[in-house]
């Protein structure tokens, strides 16, 4: 599909609503650490480089009613930018989910849904600090806290939850898939074939928009970039000004299953990009810096369908 059809097909698959509930999280700390809302990664931090984000997590909520949201948290990198063993009672980190919503063009004040503050003491009976009882960090390498809540929002995805459980699968055959179809996506962005490349994400991006509220100058907008939308991260200073873009290596990747096994997709499996998607690039940005964009590539194979496709 050319542009200006995609642009013209998904406007006519959002619905617009009076009220339109965005939920946030926001996140400051110096620990690595991972997002799950209802099983699905909304963000991955693995770098020496602060945590400090601010995320929509509207795309991983299919429908009103109860949502989970589960925190992995790692060891830092020290100043050699080597992670450390264990986790320590110095670290710090700080959640907070919020409810917002689009009213007549602009955000509401945002209501408070989670606060969480990673404790330095055990509680007392009553709950309070115990001041005299510090919390021993000093042995894990990887603490997992969850967290229920309730979103109410006008819309109703079908996202993964009809998909095919892929543990199910032959492994070597969803490989072979998945592996082909991380090279044709390779390929296309490569080639700066963008309007194949937007056509494989079609779906995808139409549920993501919806979930949003996308008005048509806004789906204009992200449909006629060159590319794809990423997560950035400039890294070390480059020892050229020459644009160079070099995509990454799926040699040092490994499959993720998530969404009680419906969703998949490669990541790096080890060093500073671990965990994130193996789909992006390195290149120099307009200051000098190396760069390193991590694209989202989710993979689902539909009910009745043995054909995989992205479902974000």
């Amino acid at each position: 599909m050319s542009t200006e059809e995609r642009i013209t097909y998904i406007s006519s698959k959002i619905k617009k609503y009076k009220d339109e509930p965005l939920y946030q999280i926001e996140i400051e700390t110096l620990n690595n650490f991972e997002i799950l809302i209802n099983g699905f990664p909304v963000y991955t931090h693995n770098h020496l480089l602060p945590g400090t984000i601010k995320l929509n997590i509207n795309p991983a909520l299919l429908k009103s009613g109860s949502q989970n949201l589960e925190v992995k948290l790692y060891p830092r990198y020290n100043s050699q930018n080597i992670q450390n063993e264990f986790l320590s009672n110095k670290d710090s980190f700080i959640l907070k989910m919020e409810k917002t919503s689009w009213k007549d063009g602009s955000l509401e004040e945002p209501e408070l849904i989670i606060n969480y503050e990673l404790p330095k003491y055990k509680t007392d009976n009553h709950g309070e600090p115990d001041y005299e009882k510090p919390i021993d960090y000093s042995k894990q390498n990887e603490l997992i806290k969850n967290f229920n809540f309730t979103a109410k929002i006008p819309y109703e995805l079908k996202g993964w939850s009809e998909s095919e459980d892929l543990s199910k699968v032959d492994k070597e055959i969803l490989m072979n898939k998945i592996s082909n179809f991380y090279y044709t996506a390779i390929d296309a962005f490569k080639a700066k074939n963008y309007d194949y490349l937007n056509t494989l994400y079609l779906n995808a991006d139409i549920e993501w928009y919806q979930s949003e509220y996308f008005s048509k100058e806004t789906i204009r907008k992200f449909q006629s970039k060159e590319g794809r939308k990423g997560k950035s991260i400039s890294t070390t200073k480059a020892n050229t000004t020459l644009y160079e873009q070099k995509m990454f290596s799926q040699k040092d990747s490994k499959l993720e299953l998530y969404c009680d096994n419906r969703v998949i997709r490669l990541v790096h499996s080890s060093g500073p990009n671990k965990g994130n998607s193996a789909f992006g690039y390195e290149d120099i940005d307009q200051n000098g810096m190396k760069r390193e964009i991590f694209i989202d590539l989710f993979l689902h194979i539909p009910k009745g369908s043995k054909e995989l496709e992205i479902i974000r």
